[in-house]
């Protein structure tokens, strides 16, 4: 059974995962570890013998690379930096920029492993100073990820204000490049300013530069920036929530973003007592603004998927209901959105909890009362409960039914530019094919 249903993005992304992101072919910008209070990044080994010249010796210097990386992964810190040196001995000898920068980029890292925080700041430093002018992607990504060590370093010293325009200068020598590695640094970069920003009260600056971050990354597909777009959302609303002269409605708007980066982390129970909140906060205001009735419409819907999530279906049918019951007559565009999306997925999850009859009857009501609406979103979803509706007959063995209803969609939507709802004809057409 082909069942098309409303979900929220929920892929798992582990605050420390790695990032995986090659840049040229010499240096990959690795996952955040924590050492003594300082997240810091380490820089993967690479095959820096595709460089324009293979020289003698660049296999021995990277096995001592890779050797002081696994050493450090083992917390053998002392150990590792011995290995590092000897690496870069080798390299410098020979004068290959990027396994330079790579073997002291992890350098900095085992110091800090060693509590040596001021020496690694001295590493970081000197590859600022060294390669910050090379253009190479390769060689601005070890910059970057330099900056971004020296910035997380100097917070957990106490040297917020300090850092704060480190992780600005790689936004200021980076912003603009579209490689994965140096996009995921910036990003990262923008985050960490926003919180030491708010650490030290600065809420407004922070909110702007959460925003910025949203606004700028928002629709880049690299998990691991979509990881830090998320972050900002959550913290953007945790500051507008916190604020003592913000509006319910920006408030309730803001609880609704933080629950919905609480799913996004795969956190649903609090994710659930967010939007819970927010029905109990301002449920019974009886509000007339739209934006308040947009809140509390898309607090209730995120509840119902949250539940179905949770494995609660019956509790979610309840908060989609919930939509509908307060804002079914509200003729506001984005309301008529909500309330038609809480429908349908109303429709689809007693269509997967057994109670067939019960979600056609949804399914109708969706086609009868948003038929007409001339909204491109409203019309996805009126077709995919026509689709739905088609299936679900088939299921009970009403094959006349399902034949007329895939045929109406055919009829209705064939002429429609929609991707999605395309999709649907195409799969209706298909499926009348078959029967044919």
């Amino acid at each position: 059974m082909t069942v098309l249903t409303n979900k929220i993005n929920k892929k798992k992304l582990n605050k420390k995962q790695f990032l995986g992101a090659f840049v040229g072919a010499c240096v990959a910008l690795g996952g955040t570890v924590e050492l003594c209070g300082v997240n810091v990044v380490m820089a993967a080994p690479a095959d820096h013998a595709t460089q324009q010249n293979t020289t003698q010796g660049i296999s021995e210097a990277e096995s001592f690379l890779t050797k002081g990386i696994m050493l450090a992964q083992q917390k053998r810190f002392a150990e590792a930096i011995i290995a590092y040196n000897k690496a870069e001995t080798i390299a410098e000898a020979k004068d290959w920029p990027a396994l330079i920068g790579n073997v002291l980029v992890n350098k900095g890292v085992a110091l800090i492993g060693l509590n040596r925080s001021a020496e690694a700041l001295s590493v970081y430093n000197d590859i600022i100073h060294r390669f910050g002018t090379m253009q190479n992607s390769t060689m601005q990504l070890i910059v970057a990820t330099a900056l971004f060590n020296k910035g997380n370093t100097l917070c957990a010293l106490g040297r917020n204000k300090e850092a704060i325009p480190v992780f600005d200068e790689i936004d200021r020598r980076f912003g603009n490049i579209k490689i994965p590695g140096i996009q995921i640094a910036v990003a990262r970069a923008l985050y960490n300013e926003g919180v030491t920003l708010n650490g030290l009260g600065r809420k407004k600056e922070a909110i702007a530069v959460f925003d910025e971050i949203i606004r700028r990354f928002g629709d880049v597909q690299i998990a691991a920036v979509q990881e830090e777009v998320i972050k900002a959302r959550y913290d953007k609303a945790e500051g507008i929530v916190t604020s003592t002269n913000a509006k319910p409605s920006i408030i309730a708007s803001a609880l609704v973003n933080k629950g919905v980066a609480l799913e996004e982390f795969n956190r649903n129970e609090e994710a659930l007592t967010v939007f819970n909140e927010i029905v109990h906060r301002f449920g019974t205001m009886q509000p007339q603004d739209a934006e308040m009735q947009l809140a509390l419409a898309t607090a209730l819907f995120n509840k119902g998927n949250t539940l179905c999530a949770l494995g609660r279906q019956t509790e979610a049918l309840a908060a989609y209901n919930e939509v509908e019951r307060r804002f079914g007559t509200v003729q506001v565009s984005a309301i008529q959105i909500a309330v038609v999306k809480a429908l349908y997925n109303e429709g689809a999850t007693l269509n997967g909890i057994g109670r067939k009859r019960e979600a056609i009857g949804v399914f109708d009501d969706i086609a009868r009362r948003f038929g007409t609406v001339q909204d491109p979103t409203v019309q996805e979803e009126v077709a995919k409960a026509l689709f739905n509706k088609g299936i679900t007959l088939g299921e009970l063995h009403d094959r006349k039914g399902k034949t007329a209803v895939l045929k109406d969609i055919v009829h209705k939507f064939g002429g429609s530019k929609s991707p999605t709802i395309q999709g649907i004809v195409i799969k209706a057409q298909q499926i009348l094919e078959r029967v044919h």
